[in-house]
């Protein structure tokens, strides 16, 4: 019997094919798991910790504060240029914004800073975990 087909039961292998009775086809597919076992708190979304348990419900919660994920800019190994992102730090930027950039550095102070009489307030932090 040739070596592609099963000698239990005649079942003709092919590639990703189980190769113990009953035979099916492998998958390479990966699905991913969109739950956040336990929750995951974040105290950077509103003035309070919002607790979402997957990522599709991070995304909503997101969207209805119109704030989006940080994208970092990786460039692939070797050059600067990323299939997925765009370097704003290498010239990409208008010649109009890099204008008005320029005349609000430019400004000079037309009220000069003198000291005030109201007394500094007291900030009290809660540092609840610290991380290495």
């Amino acid at each position: 019997m040739p070596s592609d087909v099963c000698s239990a039961c005649g079942h003709v292998f092919a590639v990703g094919d189980f190769p113990f009775c009953p035979h099916q086809r492998g998958s390479q597919a990966v699905i991913g798991d969109d739950r956040f076992i336990g929750g995951m708190t974040l105290e950077n979304l509103d003035h309070d910790p919002v607790t979402v348990y997957s990522r599709s419900e991070l995304k909503r919660e997101m969207d209805a504060r119109g704030l989006q994920s940080f994208v970092r800019h990786m460039p692939l190994k070797g050059t600067d240029k990323s299939p997925h992102t765009t370097d704003w730090s290498k010239g990409s930027i208008d010649p109009q914004t890099l204008a008005n950039a320029k005349a609000l550095v430019s400004r000079q102070p037309t009220v000069k800073a003198t000291p005030t009489d109201v007394p500094l307030k007291t900030l009290k932090m809660t540092i609840r975990e610290i991380t290495p």
